[in-house]
């Protein structure tokens, strides 16, 4: 069993995932899938950006989140900063802001593990529901695969080592992953001449998908119609739904 932690720059998810052969191809079927749309590496730039905005403001009387140049200038610094300290103990801002040529913000391992460790929280949260959604054992995974460019954060590594008691797998470049997965996508189902196709995906959905419905006191709720988790491609048919007005000719569903 594979545990894929897909940490990019604007989402996470991650994956239970099962490798093996079945009827003679190599299969591979997503256990269980969860994880936050809303949640990135551009999290971890916000944090260090916020930090670094407000020594500037302490430091000048001036802020740069309400210039439209300085702003954008320092949030590529951030950026940088970010990615420096995935390999470095530490790393020094300089720039000229807002006409102040000597702005310099230093930033140590520490302190940036100790910034970013409410949004590694919540990635460990998505880890611990997936294997609670299948009631998966961790002891049982047998290797964490890391995807995405904010995977190269040192406390990301450090963080799973932790809770599997093994290091994760470096043998695949997280930012290759996807970019691998893509190439090997046409050979899935496909069939090369022989009886059988040389790859098979099982896949889940990660998010529930409901239709927004209106109660009879004129109420806005979702309703789920497909629940996450479940195995597609998939048919759900739900019988217990009323047209808002009698005679009605057309619907229009606003999935969510």
């Amino acid at each position: 069993m594979v545990l894929v932690y897909d940490f990019g720059g604007g989402t996470f998810d991650v994956s239970l995932v099962d490798i093996g052969e079945v009827n003679g191809s190599l299969a591979y079927t997503v256990q269980a899938s969860r994880g936050d749309p809303h949640l990135g590496g551009k999290d971890v730039d916000d944090i260090i950006f916020q930090r670094a905005a407000d020594a500037f403001k302490l430091r000048y009387g001036k802020d740069p989140r309400d210039d439209a140049k300085a702003l954008r200038k320092l949030r590529e610094e951030c950026s940088a900063a970010k990615e420096a300290l995935a390999t470095s103990q530490s790393y020094e801002m300089e720039l000229e802001l807002m006409k102040e040529d000597d702005f310099t913000f230093k930033i140590t391992r520490g302190e940036f593990d100790e910034w970013i460790e409410p949004v590694m929280q919540k990635t460990l949260d998505c880890v611990k529901g997936v294997l609670q959604d299948v009631n998966f054992d961790k002891g049982r995974v047998h290797q964490v695969i890391l995807v995405g460019g904010s995977t190269r954060i040192a406390k990301v590594s450090s963080m799973l080592e932790d809770f599997f008691g093994k290091p994760p797998c470096k043998t695949v470049d997280p930012d290759e992953a996807v970019a691998m997965g893509a190439a090997l996508a046409p050979r899935v189902g496909s069939r090369d001449g022989s009886a059988r196709p040389p790859l098979v995906l099982n896949d889940v959905t990660p998010l529930g998908l409901g239709i927004l419905c209106r109660s009879r006191s004129g109420h806005n709720y979702i309703e789920n119609v497909i629940p996450r988790n479940t195995n597609i491609p998939t048919t759900c048919v739900k019988s217990d739904f009323q047209t808002p007005y009698d005679n009605c000719t057309h619907l229009t569903f606003d999935v969510c």
